[in-house]
């Protein structure tokens, strides 16, 4: 008997696919990451759509550690109108980096767990209708079995209701995932340099300790130009200084002197770690070599730099900076009266 009930539930089962489907059972999926210029200015453009809208957030989260770029994910429940609208207004807060819109027809799969949630129904009706006809006393196991069969239909009914509920809450919201990322011209992680190209411009001073006549003048000046090319900062050097007091009658005084070098900078961790429009504090050194020359002699002569600098203004276009250090030559014979404080502004730009 329960094996006809089963085989004509069976058949009166399958008209349900042909059975037309709830209206709009289409869900979309926008993702998009925007590169902006400040993120709290981005994030209040974001918050007013998001208020005219009466977009749900579902989730937020906001990074201003120094590991990564400050960004802000966000992930917005919206209508089929709010999607839109996001889709059309979003591109106006940033420089779109990607975008990508994805579309799910939720139709069958509603269908399918319909059909299956009918099923189960009806199968527990069937099992009990069975279960009322048993005699507890009379057969005590066959009494348990549907008992506990009663019960995993239940379960199994539950599970399947959340899962239909889900899928239509699914189908009354589309969801819109934005990521801003503010630009920076410092490194944003530990893994390999990002390349930049950022030619500048510096001062060059250099005040000789321990000045000596027929060597070196107590002071040179000079320009050059010191060329960054990875986000962090390393960078190259170039720099021609004069003498300042060199004696016209002075054939070995050291006249000229063309400075080249490397140069990486560290940022402080107690002083916002480079991160500061304003007032970035650091430290680096510059390893190199020098020309100097006068009118009798030639010394090719290494030299280190150790420095600490201040960030003045920089932005994601432009940096200003100043720093003073200690130049070292790399030498025994004239370290004594070649060694001296210098002193460095550079202004460096995005080309």
């Amino acid at each position: 008997m329960k094996t006809l009930m089963l085989a004509g539930l069976f058949f009166l089962q399958i008209p349900a696919f042909s059975q037309p489907s709830p209206p709009g059972f289409v869900s979309q999926r926008m993702t998009i990451s925007l590169e902006i210029l400040e993120l709290d200015e981005a994030e209040q453009k974001l918050n007013i759509m998001i208020s005219g809208q009466n977009a749900v957030v579902d989730e937020s989260s906001r990074n201003t550690t120094y590991s990564s770029a400050k960004s802000l994910k966000t992930t917005l429940l919206v209508s089929h109108d709010g999607f839109e609208f996001f889709r059309k207004n979003l591109p106006t807060i940033g420089t779109v980096k990607s975008n990508q819109i994805s579309t799910t027809d939720n139709q069958r799969p509603y269908e399918a767990l319909q059909l299956e949630l009918k099923h189960l129904k009806t199968q527990r009706e069937i099992y009990q209708a069975e279960f009322l006809t048993i005699n507890k006393e009379m057969n005590k196991t066959a009494y348990e079995n549907f008992w506990n069969k009663l019960r995993e239909f239940d379960s199994r009914i539950f599970d399947m209701e959340k899962q239909i509920l889900a899928r239509e809450q699914e189908t009354r919201n589309y969801v819109v995932a934005v990521t801003l990322e503010e630009q920076h011209p410092e490194p944003m992680d530990s893994g390999w340099p990002e390349f930049i190209n950022m030619p500048g411009v510096e001062s060059h001073i250099l005040k000789i300790d321990n000045p000596k006549t027929n060597l070196s003048s107590g002071f040179y000046n000079g320009a050059g130009i010191r060329y960054m090319f990875t986000k962090g900062k390393s960078y190259v050097t170039l720099s021609v200084l004069k003498a300042y007091d060199i004696a016209p009658g002075d054939s070995t005084g050291i006249r000229d002197i063309l400075v080249y070098g490397y140069g990486v900078d560290f940022y402080s961790r107690h002083f916002g770690r480079g991160q500061n429009r304003w007032f970035n504090l650091y430290s680096g050194l510059i390893m190199g070599g020098t020309f100097m020359t006068s009118k009798t002699q030639k010394l090719e002569i290494g030299f280190i730099n150790p420095h600490i600098g201040l960030e003045l203004f920089k932005n994601q276009f432009v940096v200003l900076d100043t720093r003073v250090g200690y130049f070292v030559p790399l030498t025994k014979s004239h370290n004594l009266n070649l060694r001296g404080l210098t002193q460095n502004f550079s202004v460096n730009f995005v080309f």
